[in-house]
C-alpha cells in the first residue's frame, strides 16, 4: 500500500476557529466535519465551508460524531444524542440513560443503533438502551449487563466501526471485536502499535488505526500493525476517512490533512 504526501486542507477561516476537529464524514465529493463549535460541511472539502449545526451551550455545541440511517440524522455531542428526521431543520433529544451522556460515536448494524459513550457501549433496537461494553471495572461489579471480562475491564471507548457483521471498538486500551452483535468481546492483536490509545478504526482496503502515536495499518499475513507514517506535525490522529478515489483524510489537533495513494513519503506540505 502506498500513499502520497499529506497536505493541509483546513485553511478556511471557519475551520481555523474550530481549534479541534473530532470527526470527518465523506459522501461523494462532500466533506462534513464535527468540531468543538458545531458541524460544518463543504462541497469539495477545500472551500465554501458552512456551519450546518450549532447546539445550545458548550457541551451540546461540541459535536463529536454524526451518522445517517433510515432518513434520520444523528449527532452525538459532549452532552446529548440529537436526532433529526427532517434533514436537520429540527432536532429531538434521545430519551433514556444513553441519550443524555457524552456521545463519542454512533454506528448501525441491521436494525440496531450502537453508541460509544463515556460509560461504555450501548445498543438499542427500540425504546430501551442496553449497555454491552463497560469502561469501568468498578461499575461492572454492580452492572447486570456485564457480559464477560473483556467487556468490563477496558478503558474508554472512542469509536465503533462495523464491517459486514463484525464490530470493532477503538478504545484507550487497544482494539476489541465482537461477532455476535455486541454480546461478547475479545481483544484484537496489538503488536506493532505505537500507542494503544486508539481513536478511530477504518476498515477500507485494509484495517487502519488512528492513534495518539500516528496512523497504523494491520498486516493480516504477519498479524502485526505497521506505521503508515511518522513525523507529521501532529502525531495524534483524531479521525480518519477514505474517499471514493482512494484518498485518506485525517483530522488532527492541528487541522485537516489529506493523502493520495502514491508513495510512502508522508510529509505534510506547508
Amino acid at each position: 500500500m502506498k500513499f502520497g504526501s499529506w497536505y493541509p486542507v483546513s485553511k478556511n477561516r471557519i475551520l481555523k476557529m474550530s481549534l479541534k476537529i473530532n470527526f470527518i464524514g465523506i459522501s461523494g465529493s462532500e466533506v462534513s466535519v464535527c468540531a468543538n463549535n458545531g458541524v460544518f460541511k463543504s462541497s469539495n472539502g477545500i472551500s465554501s465551508w458552512k456551519r450546518i449545526f450549532k447546539g445550545m451551550g458548550e457541551e451540546e455545541n461540541s459535536a463529536q460524531h454524526m451518522a445517517f440511517n433510515s432518513n434520520k440524522i444523528y449527532i452525538g455531542t459532549r452532552g446529548v444524542l440529537l436526532i433529526s428526521d427532517d434533514s436537520g431543520v429540527t432536532w429531538q433529544k434521545s430519551s433514556g440513560e444513553a441519550g443524555g451522556l457524552s456521545i463519542r460515536w454512533i454506528m448501525f448494524l441491521e436494525d440496531m443503533v450502537f453508541l460509544a459513550t463515556e460509560k461504555g457501549v450501548y445498543k438499542t433496537s427500540g425504546p430501551d438502551w442496553k449497555r454491552v461494553f463497560i469502561t469501568s471495572t468498578e461499575e461492572a461489579e454492580y452492572d447486570a449487563d456485564a457480559i464477560d471480562e473483556a467487556a468490563a475491564a477496558s478503558k474508554p471507548v472512542n469509536s465503533i466501526f462495523v464491517k459486514d457483521k463484525t464490530i470493532f471498538l477503538a478504545t484507550d486500551s487497544g482494539v476489541f471485536i465482537s461477532n455476535d452483535k455486541g454480546e461478547s468481546w475479545k481483544h484484537f492483536e496489538s503488536a506493532g502499535l505505537g500507542s494503544e490509545k486508539i481513536n478511530r478504526i477504518l476498515c477500507w482496503d485494509n484495517l487502519y488505526a488512528a492513534t495518539d502515536g500516528g496512523i497504523f495499518v494491520f498486516n493480516d499475513n504477519d498479524k502485526i500493525w505497521q506505521a503508515l507514517y511518522k513525523g507529521m506535525d501532529a502525531d495524534r490522529i483524531n479521525s480518519i476517512a477514505a474517499d471514493n478515489k482512494g484518498g485518506i483524510w485525517v483530522a488532527t489537533d492541528k487541522g485537516l490533512y489529506k493523502s493520495s495513494p502514491l508513495t510512502l513519503s508522508l510529509s505534510p506540505e506547508g
